[in-house]
């Protein structure tokens, strides 16, 4: 890959680099690094990399930008993502505890049936790395539909906003977002039929990192969501 290009101080344990890279390769991560090596998520390219580490080896803080090219995840793709970091990493006895947050500044975030055109989010960090705090706005294009998605809080807790033009019911919506398709004989524009915390929680796991869906199956009578 491209040149990593270092400057700055290590002394007596403590770091003060900037580090900077015209593109990067996340893959490249687990030649360095063997307990990654069965890590998902390292499959895609960064590019524009410029970062301030400081800290010891065992507790840093990174601060800088970065371009998402292409980072997959699954069937899950971000594309020319800006992202602003300021977060801080801190080696626990079973791993790593991640504070503080990520900006995202643009971007597609692309699923089987969406290509969601990403408005200034932000990702916020208190301990678990895989657990952050949503605060995601988007903007997506599905079958002549234009929906707006909002999504705050946590993986496991989220609150929801879909809405659409023409304007759908929220069940109609969901449908629309995990299937690609319009089910017209789902719900009416006047639809009372709420979402329920469980159903919006499985929505966002399903639609955001790729699980299996099956509250959503149940509740609109499906015997299964496919991804494929």
């Amino acid at each position: 890959g491209d040149p990593i290009i270092m400057d700055g101080s290590i002394k007596r344990g403590s770091v003060s680099v900037n580090m900077y890279t015209r593109t990067f390769d996340l893959s490249a991560v687990r030649a360095f690094v063997p307990t990654l090596r069965n890590v998902a998520i390292l499959k895609g390219q960064l590019k524009g990399v410029d970062l301030y580490l400081k800290g010891s080896f065992r507790n840093f803080t990174v601060k800088g930008k970065a371009t998402v090219e292409r980072w997959r995840y699954g069937k899950y793709v971000l594309e020319d993502c800006p992202l602003e970091v300021n977060l801080r990493l801190l080696k626990i006895p079973f791993g790593w505890e991640l504070t503080g947050r990520v900006l995202i500044n643009g971007g597609y975030f692309v699923t089987p049936y969406a290509r969601v055109k990403i408005a200034p989010s932000r990702l916020y960090f208190s301990g678990d790395p895989l657990m952050p705090e949503l605060d995601l706005k988007g903007q997506a294009r599905v079958s002549r539909t234009r929906v707006d998605i909002v999504v705050r809080g946590t993986r496991k807790k989220p609150e929801m906003a879909l809405t659409s033009d023409p304007s759908l019911p929220q069940e109609q919506i969901v449908l629309l977002l995990v299937t690609g398709k319009r089910w017209s004989g789902i719900g009416s524009a006047d639809s009372e039929k709420k979402m329920t915390p469980e159903l919006a929680s499985d929505f966002v796991d399903h639609f955001l990192f790729g699980g299996p869906g099956k509250k959503l199956a149940e509740y609109f009578g499906l015997s299964d969501i496919s991804l494929r």
